[in-house]
């Protein structure tokens, strides 16, 4: 018969090793499931399955572009037309966008997209605006082109239709309307220049 202390000691060194023995268990099943890779499965409704359970998952459309497709490059001629409708839009919404508030400055504002000719009459309507402007209620428009097309393109000579949102504010009664205009621009010395504008019906 073994003595008391060691069946004690006997018991204890049981109890540790088994404790030490499911440290280790877990700790190498922790790293291995760190080290690989999840497999994992989509169904059509888009819930994943894994090692870990359901997941909810987004599921993505992958679209793939065949190498037979090629960008055509843009022509000289498509560019400088991108360019003087990009002219076209920039003068309507800076001159047809002002306050009461403002004293005229988006006149100013086109002062380098107009031709000299079309900027002696801008700056006339300045002058005469001034000596009538009523300053009792605050007045305001803010325009935005949201649609071109090219209706004449000659030589030295462009017409552009745009099509603007108008938003309008008048005594804090603020309204909304849709309004086409036609732009015209003339080439002088290389450069495109505005040269009027007519609103359309």
């Amino acid at each position: 018969m073994m003595p008391l202390r060691t069946r004690i000691f006997i018991i204890i060194s049981l109890v540790v090793l088994c404790i030490l023995g499911v440290s280790i268990f877990l700790l190498i099943k922790s790293r291995q499931s760190n080290n690989t890779e999840t497999t994992t499965t989509t169904n059509g409704e888009g819930t994943t399955f894994t090692e870990a359970g359901l997941v909810p998952a987004t599921v993505v459309e992958v679209t793939t572009i065949s190498d037979n497709v090629t960008a055509l490059p843009i022509s000289v001629l498509e560019t400088e037309q991108n360019g003087v409708t990009a002219i076209a839009r920039t003068f309507l919404e800076r001159y047809n966008s002002f306050s009461s508030d403002s004293k005229y400055q988006n006149v100013r504002d086109v002062k380098e997209l107009v031709t000299n000719n079309y900027w002696n009459k801008l700056s006339k309507s300045i002058t005469s605006s001034n000596q009538t402007q009523n300053n009792d209620a605050f007045y305001s428009i803010i325009t935005k082109v949201y649609g071109s097309k090219l209706e004449v393109w000659e030589a030295n000579s462009v017409e552009i239709s745009l099509e603007t949102k108008i938003s309008e504010e008048k005594n804090g009664v603020i309204s909304n309307r849709n309004q086409a205009a036609l732009v015209k621009l003339l080439k002088e010395n290389g450069n495109w220049l505005v040269d009027g504008f007519v609103w359309q019906k």
